[in-house]
């Protein structure tokens, strides 16, 4: 049998593809820790052969030839990359499997904050939380009309009662692609 490489992308999908760069850099991946996640898009390639785009779903599942069904969700990049690789060494030999993270997953901060921008989604962050990480609110800003935008759905957020302990349903975790406007 001959020696096979098959590489595994994971890519975020984002919702608005016009939306300019990232001003601040994220920091490198660490395979040993990145967890996949529903959303992540999947391309399995082997060299010479197609390419097999999967988006990660809620269950976590993807089905890939030969091999079949696999669960990532929640699995670092190199526990899922150890998985596939033993799923594939039943029909090749020696396979080398490589998971890369092409572009990580991030989420916005707008408005009259001090440092509007798109941030990197690394781990569960909150609204709060997201805010913090903004370093803060310019002058003028109105803290309690804070909106959080998620596809079609508006989140509102109110900074000032969220801190004094009210409301706490309305510190969601942010996902992958969320617009966070301060008025």
């Amino acid at each position: 049998m001959r020696r096979c490489a098959i590489s595994v992308f994971v890519a975020v999908l984002t919702a608005n593809a016009e939306v300019a760069p990232a001003r601040n850099s994220c920091p490198a991946v660490d395979p040993s820790s990145r967890l996949i996640a529903p959303g992540d898009f999947v391309a399995i390639f082997e060299p010479g052969e197609c390419t097999f785009p999967i988006v990660v779903p809620a269950n976590g599942k993807i089905v890939l030839p030969l091999i079949g069904e696999i669960q990532v969700l929640g699995q670092t990049l190199d526990q899922s990359s150890q998985l596939i690789k033993e799923r594939v060494s039943k029909y090749v030999r020696n396979p080398l499997v490589r998971i890369f993270v092409v572009d990580p997953r991030t989420y916005y901060v707008d408005g009259d904050v001090n440092h509007p921008s798109a941030y990197c989604l690394d781990g569960p962050t909150t609204v709060l939380e997201a805010l913090e990480i903004s370093s803060g609110f310019r002058k003028g800003a109105n803290l309690s009309k804070i909106h959080i935008l998620r596809g079609s759905q508006v989140f509102k957020f109110n900074y000032k009662e969220v801190r004094k302990g009210k409301h706490p349903e309305q510190n969601i975790l942010i996902e992958t692609g969320d617009h966070i406007i301060v008025h």
